[in-house]
């Protein structure tokens, strides 16, 4: 059972092999309504550049797309199988996406994007401040940031997360955010029901940050 954790935590993190297609699509049925919160976050309009970090397969992009007119999203994931399944689920001219190392640094030009976006990424992030201080390089001025998490203390106690995984405070996060320039720092927090293999239902507290 332990080496089956790993192995769950190492695909979480890059889905990669014969399972990561099915890795895939199980993070978007359990991710998406913590996607739809972020992405409801950003109060998107019209004619905006999108960036997401950390795509998996690219379902959810029909509920961005939804949002507002002619909206140009580009996203970046680590995984190799993922770049792949969310250009084959995401044929618009629009939607594109690269591969990147995972090491925080995003090859795009400085103030590039007019929102960005990320999910359940964040345990896994290597620089924590690089990626947020990137994040922020990208973004325009009035740029805006949204990412949804586990809860730190729920999410410590998840079997599959004891190798892997860093998770975070709020206190912590907001250093972090500051430090990497955004002075604007909103949080809420839910809990929704999620069901596990056998069925069982439970309460998963996440939460949402908003930063300017």
């Amino acid at each position: 059972m332990e080496n089956n954790m790993d192995e769950l935590a190492r695909q979480l993190r890059c889905p990669s092999g014969p399972y990561a297609r099915e890795v895939g699509d199980n993070m978007f049925q359990s991710n998406f309504n913590m996607i739809c919160k972020a992405i409801d976050g950003l109060n998107i309009t019209g004619n905006e550049q999108i960036l997401e970090i950390g795509f998996g397969n690219g379902k959810h992009l029909s509920y961005l797309l939804s949002r507002a007119p002619q909206l140009s999203y580009r996203g970046v994931d680590i995984s190799e199988a993922m770049v792949q399944e969310a250009a084959e689920n995401n044929t618009s001219e629009n939607t594109r996406f690269f591969l990147t190392d995972g090491s925080g640094q995003l090859d795009f030009p400085p103030e590039t994007f007019d929102a960005c976006f990320t999910v359940n990424t964040l345990y896994f992030w290597q620089d924590v401040p690089l990626q947020l201080a990137e994040i922020r390089r990208v973004l325009k001025p009035s740029g805006r940031f949204t990412l949804a998490f586990i809860e730190q203390e729920f999410g410590r106690r998840l079997p599959f997360t004891q190798t892997g995984f860093t998770f975070y405070g709020k206190e912590e996060l907001s250093r972090h955010l500051r430090s990497a320039g955004f002075s604007e720092i909103d949080y809420e927090d839910f809990t929704e029901e999620v069901f596990s293999k056998d069925g069982q239902a439970g309460g998963r507290p996440f939460t949402g940050v908003t930063a300017l």
